[in-house]
């Protein structure tokens, strides 16, 4: 998984590529915890030519491990689906939206909150 997140950096420039991983001891090999990748294109293209709204939500990944992806998308001006970032992790709980959120602000630039619209489907407090 880290050669893949330093080919894609390499591939695609000024991108944020960030892979986190947990140890439960020093000899063995550590544990895949999440990864959040947001293509500079992507952040570009949103600024740009998409509407100040930010759609989250998360689905299941069918695999032997039982990961989820969290993703932020937006709406471009043809009403199309426009991706901005996603995040893969273990589980979708309260502390892995904050990680995704704070490196979506920090991608995103700081937020007006009077011009910008978050849309979830969290039913969560």
């Amino acid at each position: 998984m880290w050669e893949y997140c330093h080919e894609l950096l390499d591939k695609n420039a000024r991108s944020t590529i960030e892979m986190s991983v947990t140890r439960v001891g020093p000899e063995l090999f550590p544990h895949f915890d999440r990864v959040y990748i947001c293509f500079d294109t992507c952040r570009k293209g949103w600024q740009e030519s998409c509407r100040l709204m930010v759609g989250l939500d998360e689905c299941f990944l069918k695999s032997y491990y039982g990961e989820e992806l969290l993703a932020a998308v937006s709406q471009d001006g043809d009403h199309g689906m426009y991706p901005i970032a996603v995040v893969v992790v273990r589980k979708e709980v309260t502390k892995t939206w904050m990680w995704f959120l704070d490196r979506l602000i920090q991608d995103l630039g700081p937020v007006a909150l009077s011009t910008w619209t978050f849309i979830s489907n969290r039913q969560k407090v």
